[in-house]
């Protein structure tokens, strides 16, 4: 997994030579599902994010939450600057480790 981080401005997020390097990375070690939330094992905490240590030997010592509230919200937006050429975009909003962090799905 490598978390990287994008600018708020940009309409699309573009990975180019600016990009390049993720924030962090680690690996998943193993996954688990209870309900809307996936329980991802790591072998070393993931830095910036809300860990849960729960064992002390292994690969799978740290665990981290990944919450699906299953909220889609959809936002119309004018591209050209005439009345029908709105264009739908939906997005979608998941809880990581204890911070939102949203999705885009393209509506065509």
């Amino acid at each position: 997994m490598e978390i990287r981080q994008n600018t708020p401005t940009d309409w699309y997020v573009e990975w180019d030579a600016q990009y390049g390097k993720p924030k962090t990375s680690v690996k998943i070690e193993r996954t688990t599902i209870k309900g809307h939330t996936r329980y991802l094992y790591l072998a070393q905490n993931l830095s910036g994010f809300k860990t849960q240590k729960v064992h002390y030997h292994g690969k799978t010592q740290y665990r981290v939450a990944l919450f699906n509230p299953q909220k889609a919200y959809a936002v119309q937006f004018n591209l050209d600057g005439d009345a029908e050429g709105l264009k739908p975009n939906a997005y979608g909003v998941l809880v990581f480790g204890g911070q939102a962090v949203y999705t885009s799905y393209n509506l065509k």
